[in-house]
């Protein structure tokens, strides 16, 4: 059983891996959140102290990717269509990508910490894999630098890592305490 349930993480992984990783150098201009979030690049770059009502986290780490990239914050992300043409696109969109091919796993995690069977897990943590995005099946959404994404990963993961807590706490989840 345990053999079995390796594969599937395998299997989901390298599906999420290339489903994510695939042309995330196109388009090579600026689109969607990219806007904003370059901006907050080229500012945690150079050391600009600036405030946004939204927390840090996924600007820090898309930051600390491009800059470890060797991005030297001479990219304007001002205007949607801009080209882009000082950094990689693929560096900028590298840590959304991957927090997009973490998700199938961690859903596949948590079903099967609920019971769920191997099957049944695999099938229901494709669903993100197969959702139709800008009229496209099998889309690659998490692909531009958007907040929303890490936010929802990391209270999935939050959730999961509290019901593991509980689960060893109450033996059976069916029995309420005395």
């Amino acid at each position: 059983m345990l053999r079995q349930r390796n594969q599937l993480i395998l299997i989901l992984f390298a599906l999420s891996a290339v489903l994510h990783g695939y042309k995330l150098s196109e388009p090579r201009y600026v689109v969607f959140d990219e806007v904003h979030f370059g901006g907050f690049i080229n500012d945690y770059h150079d050391g600009r102290l600036f405030f946004d009502i939204h927390p840090p986290h996924a600007k820090l780490l898309i930051a600390g990717a491009a800059i470890a990239g060797g991005y030297r914050g001479d990219q304007d992300f001002k205007k949607l269509g801009t080209p882009i043409t000082k950094v990689s696109p693929g560096l900028l969109r590298f840590v959304p990508a991957l927090a997009g091919t973490l998700i199938p796993l961690v859903l596949f995690g948590f079903l099967i910490q609920l019971g769920a069977s191997p099957m049944a897990a695999i099938t229901s943590a494709t669903s993100p894999l197969t959702r139709s995005d800008r009229g496209k099946w099998l889309s690659v959404s998490p692909r531009t630098m958007a907040a929303s994404d890490f936010l929802r990963r990391s209270s999935t993961g939050r959730y999961e890592t509290i019901f593991r807590v509980y689960r060893r706490r109450m033996r059976p989840l069916t029995r309420l305490p005395k």
